[in-house]
């Protein structure tokens, strides 16, 4: 098998042979095991990832059992296992909440699935039409909310949200489609080809995307622009108790940035763009006539003193690598004459972004410093560069 391909679906790899009655069998018991363990009123019994007609059609087993029952497809076979679990589910008192997938690209069958099930709807960008079927439906629509990073990193790719049009022009149809049926909507995130990646990895592509879902199905009427909520979000901090990006942003507006190199030939690589909050500008050093030696800096001015507790380090969002800090040092004053240093580290090569604390300390003038690269070019760049402000921060430093 090509293990750059996922294994599972319409490549074979690991679909549950439900006409052998000992898989059966499993399953009811897996399920008469695991049901009692959760308090949740949904029991989630997946469903989907089946094989194409072509491929169902081409299993003599299925195509026999098929047969024996007197169905009229193949793909009625997985509907009746599915409305089995179903009794089962809700034989214990829960709802069974299923994707849908049987009607799917094409595939036929003669039965549907019973209309108490609850349907995870991931291929229509609007989840009406299944509604009008008569089933409840909780939307996830794939080209909008999935969030698959081993796959996609950027915008244009599978799995990758851009978070500005979904915040922007997605239309988000309300509960009240179908009378209540549209249960809500979920950000679906998929560790696919991305195994061996930390929490944190999966965290930084999922984090803008849940805000948006927040906001635009739970939050008041959109502001003009997606990075304005983002800047909104970013002053308000993280939930408390929460131990990354909990603290809360200073306001951009009003500074101004200077830096020793900023391409403005072969892309837009100004400083100004780490203040835009638009992950998707960023700062690049200048790439010719010559590229200069490290180190890179880039320095804000915050127009009057502030308390500080730290800064957040946003990388280029676009999966390229050149820009991307490797040793760093961020050092702060209060005249921009005399600096001390601050904080001092690496980043990861990666292009999640990260948050770094130190004890509070008032300036006006902040400077990050490149010394490395983290692919060892001599480039150093930033989507934003957001400084973050202790708890007790109301404002100026009035010393």
């Amino acid at each position: 098998m090509d293990q750059g391909k996922w294994p599972g679906g319409e490549l074979g790899g690991w679909t549950l042979d439900i006409t052998k009655q000992h898989t059966r069998d499993f399953v009811h018991d897996l399920l008469e095991a695991v049901i009692p363990l959760f308090d949740s009123k949904y029991v989630h019994v997946g469903g989907d990832e089946i094989g194409l007609d072509d491929k169902k059609n081409a299993c003599p087993e299925l195509v026999s059992y098929k047969n024996a029952r007197g169905f009229g497809y193949t793909g009625d076979v997985f509907v009746d296992f599915l409305n089995t679990l179903n009794k089962q589910v809700r034989s214990h008192g829960r709802t069974t909440e299923a994707w849908e997938w049987w009607d799917q690209y094409g595939q036929q069958s003669s039965i549907a699935p019973d209309r108490t099930i609850v349907l995870d709807d991931y291929i229509d960008s609007d989840p009406s039409p299944l509604v009008a079927k008569g089933y409840t439906v909780v939307a996830s629509p794939e080209p909008v909310l999935y969030v698959s990073p081993g796959f996609g990193q950027k915008i244009g790719d599978y799995g990758y949200v851009d978070v500005g049009d979904t915040y922007e022009n997605y239309a988000f149809p309300t509960p009240a489609v179908g009378g209540g049926r549209v249960l809500g909507y979920k950000v679906s995130r998929w560790s696919d080809s991305a195994e061996t990646q930390s929490t944190a990895f999966f965290d930084h592509f999922a984090r803008r995307p849940l805000e948006v879902l927040a906001e635009r199905t739970w939050g008041s009427p959109r502001v003009p622009s997606a990075w304005t909520f983002l800047s909104q979000v970013d002053a308000i901090g993280g939930p408390p108790g929460s131990t990354a990006f909990s603290l809360r942003a200073l306001p951009k507006a009003g500074m101004t940035v200077s830096t020793d190199s900023e391409e403005t030939t072969a892309e837009d690589g100004r400083a100004i763009n780490v203040l835009d909050d638009d992950p998707y500008s960023a700062w690049h050093t200048a790439y010719s006539p010559a590229a200069a030696p490290m180190p890179h800096h880039i320095t804000l001015d915050l127009g009057a003193n502030r308390q500080l507790a730290g800064f957040r380090y946003l990388p280029r969002q676009d999966a390229g690598t050149n820009g991307r800090i490797g040793a760093w040092t961020f050092d702060v004053s209060s005249d921009g004459v005399h600096w001390r240093t601050a904080a001092r580290g690496t980043f990861a090569d990666d292009q999640t972004e990260e948050e770094i604390t130190f004890p509070t300390t008032s300036a006006r003038h902040v400077r990050l410093t490149a010394t490395s690269a983290a692919n060892g070019l001599p480039y150093a760049g930033a989507a934003e560069l957001t400084l973050l402000r202790p708890d007790s921060d109301s404002g100026p430093d009035k010393s």
